[in-house]
């Protein structure tokens, strides 16, 4: 960035910059700006607080004002809104934004103020916490905000405690949020912005979100592009026209301008700050004056405070103040007294002088106890000002001085890193810690700032064994594995023992949000160094064969087993023992010896409580549902994961939660509850679009919701899930491909294309074609629709090994009648058997997977049919048909109506059968959750009693307000009312179910 004066007056026209320093065009293209508002008497730039309505009128802006009492009348009947505005630097958006909230404040709604603050990326989610509990009337009291000081390090719980808090808000009184400079806002922030509107979409919020347009991220962007799409209005604020122009002078000087007067503010295109800035420079210099109600120009020449550089400006300022000007310059967006008093080494009384000069020069201004610039424009002047190497320093020692003061280290990192000198040991310290806090919410820039703490710690720092392992961690878990594996290759060898090196891999190879290859990877590596201790080695040795088997390489951890079973019991090593006894379960697994899978995996239960590692108790208590689900203990699985799931939440356990919801969802695809399924599993592959690494279990969960979505056909829904693992395939484990084959291979058969769904569905099996691979974790269905694939495509091979598979399976699990029926079902498949086909409906009536059983009774009428059986077609037709729309298997239910058609009959679903709208097209769940919530309960409050997670109770509330056409919490409550009444009514005897002709 390059600053220099312009000579001539002329230079202000093509020129955007404030009134003390103009900025050379080549650095930052401007012009004309987009029109639609703009303002006048700007407050300063770096926060305002909400009070009596301003004095200074706000001019150009009808429309912009007449948008936003449409969205305050909106928000006080409970509807929520977005508004969006962009503009340039100095176009008046905090102005706009401040008429907006005193408008808001005067109407009795609550205003909440937050602000991005440039250089504070690392700091997660602070405009929104700004919002919450700043301002002289915070929303939210300051024990709230104590709370939740563990929580910054863990973005997705901080997101759902400040959604909590948000909704809490707006329910006792309708919100206003207004949040400005998102063009420097953390990607916390971000993940909030492009969630939370929706989530809280029922509460009565409005949304004004700024940005500055000139200094707009790609990831800013494809957040407003979002917004918009969901239903946001966006307004470009543009430069004053001239009768607005003359109003803001009017404002300033108390009469209309003369036309010469006017022809000098053109020069300023328009824009807000720098026409104030034009007008006060005038006024300074006397060359304007009030005569008979106008105000004359008496000399055609721009005041000195437009045409001189900052550095000028300076320089005819006391030393002193120039000193506080450039201490302040350095201390941030805001700032004390005291802070100044520490950085300059003056008194606060000796400082009173230099401030007062400041503010009389619009340098500085108040914004409520604190000193603030009067604009971001010139404090990057004053910046500007100052060589680079003593910039440096000054940030350097501004640092310190907000440390001195309790600064966290988030919020000073990116300065001090940019400040810092090697062999700076207080820096080292303060980026470890910061880059530690910012683990989990964004390991990208917790890497930047391990890796910067590393190269000043010099190769001698106590610390730098301890700096290479945290930065291995975190640039693994920011999925920049290359840069990850070129690291450990350079440094990691170089810096750390053989056993060092084994206990940085060992963590690597328990991250279970990483890849399985790359967990491995990292055991592999270990397992190669020299001369290491039977400790880690049995470790690593369990780790790599449970990471192999869940990549979807069970051959290659079956070969490592031997080995493994000698070390543990050689070492009676826990942990080793833990993971032993997990790869025992799959394995057996995946051969479907299920009841030896159970005998493990409950022993790795008690193995686990042993350990008091949560996470392992998590993946422990997931594999155990899963078992339990194949064994048809639906009961048990939905119960231990529910009970998990609430568990992992109020542990704050971030993996785990993700974890069981996607379990829980697809527990409940497999007992048909298919709205609910999607409830739970909507929010996991929400959450997994937005993780850099993706396991098998999110490939699972998006899978699950995918099948959801062809039985009900949402086609919207499917084309998300098969993108979601399209993605995931590209880089994925085998078992994740396996999870998008299968997925991908059932869209195609539904839609005809046999062709693409036998080609995926062989992506199943091995090169040879000699086995079938199942998936991991296994739906114990899934070789019925292989079947039909391979006899759709005349693979009677394919067809032939899905029947094999089936009936192993059946052969080593004879009492779980789900295993059994779908063996026979694939046996009436293979060979056209009804007799087998009625075995499988007997099978299936006795479980508790109706889907399944709708299934057999749909292919048994199909048989039926093609053998001239009418009568017993149209009733195994029938009653899948009440199966499929009992279950809310839409797609399926027209299907199977088509199929009936076919025979000359009609069927239609009477009332019994749930409607697709209205107070009865709710589902069980979707009732539980609207009553609490027209109660007046928040979100986690309704949560907390149904046993569910937050983010599930959003998906039922946003099914049930489509279904019932409403978009607030106030028609709710009204529409909750209603129902309550009518039901107390008696029933109607003429009400009945069943199906009708």
């Amino acid at each position: 960035m390059r600053w220099r004066r312009f000579p001539d007056r002329s230079a202000i026209g093509p020129c955007l910059r404030t009134g003390a320093v103009i900025l050379d065009p080549t650095t930052e293209p401007v012009g004309q700006m987009p029109s639609d508002a703009a303002l006048v008497g700007a407050p300063p730039e770096n926060g305002f607080a909400v009070g009596p309505t301003s004095p200074e009128p706000l001019r150009g802006r009808d429309a912009l004002l007449s948008i936003f009492r449409r969205r305050l009348e909106a928000v006080r009947a409970g509807s929520s809104s977005v508004l969006v505005l962009e503009g340039g630097a100095g176009i008046g958006k905090t102005r706009a934004l401040r008429a907006a909230a005193e408008l808001a404040a005067h109407a009795g709604l609550q205003v909440g103020v937050g602000r991005a603050v440039p250089g504070a990326q690392t700091i997660p989610m602070g405009p929104l916490f700004a919002a919450l509990f700043e301002g002289p009337s915070p929303l939210i009291g300051l024990g709230e905000r104590a709370r939740l000081r563990y929580l910054p390090e863990q973005r997705y719980w901080l997101l759902d405690e400040l959604e909590s808090l948000f909704e809490r808000s707006a329910l006792n009184r309708p919100l206003v949020l207004v949040l400005d400079d998102l063009q420097w806002a953390d990607s916390g922030t971000l993940l909030a912005l492009r969630t939370l509107p929706t989530r809280l979409a029922s509460v009565p919020i409005v949304w004004v979100l700024a940005f500055r347009s000139t200094e707009i991220s790609p990831e800013l962007r494809s957040l407003i592009d979002s917004l918009v799409s969901d239903g946001a209005s966006r307004v470009v604020l543009g430069p004053l026209d001239e009768p607005a122009m003359g109003q803001v002078i009017a404002d300033l000087t108390g009469a209309g301008p003369d036309s010469a007067l006017m022809q000098m503010a053109a020069l300023t295109h328009g824009i807000p700050f720098l026409l104030i800035q034009l007008i006060r420079g005038l006024e300074e210099e006397a060359l304007i004056r009030v005569e008979a109600d106008r105000v004359r120009l008496l000399e055609d020449r721009l005041p000195a405070r437009i045409g001189e550089s900052m550095r000028e400006r300076l320089a005819r300022m006391p030393e002193l103040t120039r000193k506080v000007a450039r201490a302040a310059s350095v201390l941030g967006r805001t700032l004390t007294v005291g802070q100044l008093s520490a950085m300059t080494g003056e008194s606060a009384v000796s400082l009173l002088a230099p401030v007062d000069e400041l503010l009389a020069a619009d340098v500085l201004a108040e914004s409520g106890d604190r000193l603030a610039f009067g604009h971001d424009l010139l404090r990057e002047a004053v910046r500007g000002a100052l060589p680079a190497s003593a910039l440096r320093a000054l940030e350097r020692q501004a640092v310190d001085v907000l440390l001195a003061a309790g600064s966290p280290a988030v919020e000073i990192a990116a300065q001090l890193a940019a400040s810092a000198e090697p062999g700076d040991y207080v820096a080292v310290e303060t980026l470890q810690s910061a880059a530690s806090a910012l683990a989990r919410s964004d390991p990208d820039a917790a890497a930047d700032l391990s890796r910067r703490a590393l190269e000043l710690a010099g190769p001698r720092h106590p610390a730098r064994v301890a700096l290479v392992t945290q930065t291995v961690l975190h640039l693994h878990a920011a999925g920049r594995v290359r840069e990850g594996k070129a690291f450990a290759d350079d440094v990691l060898r170089q810096a750390l023992t053989a056993e060092q090196e084994a206990e940085v891999l060992l963590g690597i190879a328990n991250m279970y949000g990483l890849s399985a290859d790359l967990r491995a990877e990292a055991g592999v590596r270990a397992l190669a160094l020299p001369d290491l201790p039977d400790r880690l080695r049995t470790r690593h040795l369990a780790y790599l064969a449970h990471n192999r088997t869940t990549g979807g390489r069970p051959e290659e951890a079956a070969a490592l087993m031997p080995e493994l079973r000698a070390a543990v019991k050689r070492m009676g090593d826990v942990p080793a023992r833990y993971a032993l006894e997990l790869v025992e379960s799959g394995l057996h697994y995946l051969k479907s010896d299920f009841s030896d899978a159970c005998r493990w995996i409950e022993a790795c239960v008690r193995t686990s409580a042993d350990l008091a590692e949560p996470s392992r108790t998590v993946l422990v208590q997931y594999w155990c549902a899963e078992v339990w689900s194949v064994l048809d203990r639906h009961d048990d699985a939905l119960s231990l994961t529910s009970g998990a799931l609430t568990a992992a939440q109020n542990d704050r356990q971030v993996w785990g939660s993700f974890l069981f919801e996607g379990g829980l969802g697809r527990h409940l695809f497999q007992v048909g509850r298919l709205e609910d399924a999607a409830a739970a599993l909507e929010p996991a592959v929400e959450v997994a679009e937005h993780v850099s690494q993706s396991s098998v279990l999110d490939a699972a969960a998006a899978a699950a919701l995918g099948q959801v979505a062809l039985h009900t056909g949402d086609s919207a829904r499917l084309a998300q899930c098969l993108a979601f693992t399209e993605h995931l395939r590209r880089d994925g484990t085998p078992a994740v491909k396996r999870h998008a084959a299968w997925l991908s291979a059932l869209a195609a058969i539904s839609q005809g294309d046999v062709g693409r769904a036998h080609l995926e569905a062989l992506e199943l099996g091995g090169s040879d074609r000699d086995w079938m691979e199942s998936r991991l974790p296994l739906d114990v269905t899934d070789e019925v629709n292989l079947m039909r694939i391979g006899l759709a495509c005349g693979d009677t091979e394919l067809a032939d090994r899905a029947l094999t598979a089936a009936q192993d399976r059946a052969r080593r699990n004879p009492g779980v009648a789900t295993i059994v029926g779908i063996a026979a079902h694939c046996q009436g498949l293979r060979h056209g058997d009804r007799e087998a086909l009625d075995a499988a409906v007997a099978h299936l009536e006795g479980c508790p997977r109706p889907l399944a059983l709708a299934s057999a009774l749909e292919d048994a009428g199909r048989l039926a049919m093609s053998q001239g059986w009418a009568d017993l077609a149209v009733d195994s037709l029938s009653r899948a048909l009440r199966l499929y729309a009992d279950h809310g298997a839409s797609s399926d239910a027209a299907r199977a109506r088509g199929l009936l058609r076919g025979l000359g009959v009609r069927r239609r679903l009477n009332t019994a059968t749930r409607p697709a709208s209205g107070w009865e097209g709710l589902t069980e769940s979707e009732v539980a959750v609207v009553r609490l919530v027209a109660r007046g309960l928040t979100n986690r409050e309704v949560a907390e009693r149904l046993y569910l997670s937050v983010h599930t109770v959003a998906a039922h509330l946003r099914n049930a307000f489509a279904k019932l056409s409403i978009k607030s919490r106030v028609e709710l409550a009204h529409l909750e009312a209603l129902e309550s009444a009518r039901q107390t009514k008696p029933p109607d005897p003429h009400d009945s179910g069943g199906l009708g002709s």
